[in-house]
């Protein structure tokens, strides 16, 4: 695992679960919630979605699947 110097553990896209997130809540309506490309082009404006509760509609994140993506993001988008 790589710690950053802001504290935090680097997240990966698909080893720590991110890519499994957008699938399960995004891609059946989001064609580029399917790709790390597609979705780390697309995170800040998708986190701020989950966060406010809009997306997915109907809701159905959990904390820790928002938290995760949040630390993810934070941590730099790694693949």
């Amino acid at each position: 695992m790589l710690h950053l110097a802001n504290g935090l553990a680097a997240i990966a896209f698909r080893a720590d679960g991110v890519a499994a997130v957008f699938a399960r809540h995004c891609a059946s309506c989001h064609a580029w919630a399917s790709s790390y490309r597609g979705v780390r082009s697309h995170a800040f404006d998708a986190i701020a979605r989950m966060t406010s509760g809009s997306m997915p509609p109907g809701g159905g994140l959990s904390g820790a699947e928002i938290a995760l993506v949040k630390v993810w993001i934070s941590s730099g988008r790694r693949p």
